[in-house]
């Protein structure tokens, strides 16, 4: 087993307190699920068992040229400058325990697979194993769970560091993701028992 870790969109407008998307429920949710904490221990595990880290977040050119006016789960972006890459925003929260030597993927859609490197890098490093780590969980974890799994990874969900803009929102994609028995969904002090 070849593992590697996806830390997906923990990007300050998504999980901060101020962020423009944080603060429509999502940071309030990350803190009270102490998520950052969960992340920081999965990261800390997978270090020491050499496991790489790769960082996901979603980003736009200054002029949005990425940016499609058609897709609902985007709208307003452009307008309010969210996710701009080069700025505040699109920084991993500091709370977040990242390092220099990590990878770092830009995405300009939900799923981090599509039209990204993280395809090339997984098969450069010859991954064939995929803990997911995200926000939120019924956008980005579920839409990489899903395509890692038709790519044949074995796909491996950290639940407790993975939130979305509800305890609701959370628990019905966890509960859509068991239903499939496609990929294993663990907590992760489960893991750390390893």
């Amino acid at each position: 087993m070849r593992p590697a870790v996806l830390i997906m969109d923990f990007e300050n407008d998504v999980v901060h307190e101020k962020g423009k998307l944080g603060q429509m429920g999502v940071a309030k949710c990350v803190q009270e699920g102490h998520v950052f904490d969960h992340v920081n221990s999965l990261i800390r595990k997978a270090r020491a068992k050499n496991i790489p880290i790769i960082f996901v977040k979603v980003g736009f050119s200054s002029d949005y040229k990425e940016w499609s006016p058609h897709t609902r789960m985007f709208r307003g972006t452009k307008e309010n400058r969210m996710t701009e890459l080069g700025t505040w925003g699109t920084e991993i929260h500091s709370a977040i325990e990242m390092k220099p030597e990590d990878a770092i993927i830009i995405k300009h859609r939900i799923n981090p697979f599509y039209s990204t490197q993280l395809p090339v890098l997984l098969q450069s490093m010859e991954v064939d194993t995929l803990y997911l780590a995200g926000v939120s969980t019924n956008y980005v974890v579920q839409s990489a769970a899903r395509d890692a799994h038709d790519r044949d990874f074995n796909v491996i969900i950290a639940e407790d560091c993975c939130t979305s803009f509800s305890p609701e929102d959370h628990a019905n994609a966890i509960a859509a993701l068991n239903m499939l028995a496609l990929w294993d969904i663990i907590q992760l002090v489960m893991w750390l028992a390893e």
